[in-house]
């Protein structure tokens, strides 16, 4: 078989930058950060995320970047973001930011229906990348009873993140 397209991880070497991020408040605030300064585009894909503090974080940063003329798109698996209701997808809408549901979950109570999206990933300008295992949510981020989930990711800059995109 052959691999026209196989790269190798030698292939991106030259020109990234690959940062370690290991998930708590850090990571969460550093990834409204890299939204905040965007100023073409913002790609999210995520399996869950909560309208919580910290989702809320995260959503009012999307919010904004589209209401500065940012071209933002959100992808969220309908059943990992359940929590994210008819309301909250008007709010996303009306900031202009493209909002998708993965698959719609359909259930008969004893199976359920349908593929679901695991993907965790943030696209900035087509420069930045966050790619790892986390969601969006208070318990990922930590409370003062309860540590961080966790979870890891890798900030990367450089040409890979437009294939990323």
């Amino acid at each position: 078989m052959a691999r026209e397209n196989w790269k190798d991880v030698f292939d991106y070497l030259e020109g990234h930058t690959v940062t370690w991020m290991r998930g708590g408040p850090e990571f969460f605030e550093e990834m409204a950060k890299v939204i905040s300064g965007a100023t073409k585009n913002v790609q999210l894909q995520v399996y869950l995320i909560d309208p919580d503090e910290t989702g809320n974080l995260v959503l009012n940063a999307l919010k904004s970047a589209a209401k500065k003329g940012v071209e933002v798109s959100l992808v969220v698996d309908d059943f990992g973001a359940d929590k994210l209701n008819d309301i909250h997808a008007e709010e996303l809408l009306k900031a202009g930011v493209f909002f998708k549901r993965f698959e719609p979950y359909v259930s008969t109570g004893k199976y359920y229906f349908g593929r679901r999206m695991h993907h965790k990933i943030l696209v900035v300008d087509e420069k930045i990348a966050i790619v790892g295992g986390m969601n969006i949510a208070d318990r990922y981020r930590g409370t003062k009873t309860h540590p961080a989930w966790m979870d890891y990711a890798v900030k990367v800059t450089g040409p890979v993140c437009s294939e990323l995109s």
